[in-house]
């Protein structure tokens, strides 16, 4: 039927001609941004579940971060606590030698001063042993301390440990502390606290047994207890804790406390390291699922823009020759 008020086959050409013009449009959108989703109106239900993903995927790279951060602080402590247990052994090798009866006394005072040293350098590992700014070893709150904090009681402590890593939950170890009220022992314990008392003092004592600053403080310095010379009148001044056993008996379990705190911090590593690789697999394939739905397969979208192209080409000649219908009925009425 040939009409001129109404030309439908040009509304025809012209609705899917701007159909077409959408379609391309989308396609070159999500061929710009790598993103298949641009908005709500690209898929509501892909968006929301995307943006769930997104959460996920914020969560469990925070956690992978926190246990990276975590195994730092553990490493660190791990390392201090190992050079710890070299040193202690050079103690017990030190305090061996001097009880095997054929020292004279200048070898024994020998012994003595490098006993005094080896101690000095104890102390400095656990007056130094930071991370990121904080003492590892002095936490009278329970927490990090400042590298400037520290216990007048002779006490370094190993803190207990928890991690919270994102949305993946804890992971935390405790130490088994000395006796409440500061009777401190050198047995059963998985901490540090009060070993000093054994080796050295922090009061006035002779001259020749002082060994240095106790931990940085210019108002306290450090004596030796002078543990392995019998004939000195600071032998064992100020012995408080461990006072029923010898000095290498002694050794021997504050060996035994820094090898049940370094099987600790062991397995929390390994708690850390195994949260870590399943946070990854789980953070890798939240990521893949993610990607399916959000970005573009340009594969499929490159195909999607030609076919766009070549029907807006092919709407464009529909519409002129639409447009040119009314013309036939001019020639009608001419003749």
């Amino acid at each position: 039927m040939l009409v001129v008020n109404s030309n439908t086959a040009a509304a025809f050409a012209q609705n899917a001609l701007v159909k077409t013009g959408r379609q391309m449009n989308t396609a070159m959108e999500q061929l710009s941004t790598g993103a298949r989703i641009n908005g709500a109106k690209d898929d509501a239900a892909g968006l929301a579940i995307a943006s769930r993903m997104t959460s996920q995927v914020i969560g469990l790279s925070t956690g992978i971060q926190a246990a990276s951060d975590a195994i730092g602080l553990v490493s660190t402590v791990d390392g201090a606590l190992a050079e710890m247990g070299e040193m202690y052994q050079r103690l017990r090798e030190l305090a061996l030698i001097a009880e095997n009866g054929t020292n004279s006394q200048q070898d024994i005072r020998i012994l003595q001063t490098e006993f005094d040293a080896v101690v000095g350098s104890i102390e400095s590992v656990i007056t130094h042993t930071t991370y990121q700014g904080y003492n590892v070893f002095f936490n009278p709150s329970g927490q990090l301390s400042s590298h400037l904090d520290w216990r007048n009681d002779g006490q370094a402590v190993v803190m207990n440990m928890s991690f919270t890593l994102g949305d993946t939950g804890t992971v935390s170890t405790s130490f088994t502390a000395d006796g409440a009220g500061g009777s401190y022992s050198f047995v059963d314990s998985e901490v540090l606290s009060g070993w000093g008392y054994f080796f050295y003092i922090n009061s006035n004592s002779s001259s020749d047994s002082v060994t240095g600053a106790f931990r940085n403080d210019p108002n306290f310095s450090m004596y030796s207890n002078q543990v392995l010379d019998p004939s000195h009148a600071d032998y064992r001044k100020t012995v408080s804790i461990g006072s029923a056993d010898d000095t290498v008996t002694n050794i021997d379990n504050l060996l035994d406390n820094v090898n049940a705190s370094r099987g600790k911090l062991g397995a929390l590593y390994n708690q850390l390291t195994h949260a870590t690789n399943s946070m990854g697999t789980t953070l890798t394939n939240t990521l893949s699922s993610r990607s399916t739905i959000i970005d573009t397969d340009y594969a499929a979208t490159t195909a999607r823009l030609a076919k766009t192209q070549i029907l807006t080409q092919a709407s464009t000649a529909m519409l002129a020759q639409a447009n040119a219908l009314p013309e036939v009925i001019l020639q009608l009425l001419q003749r």
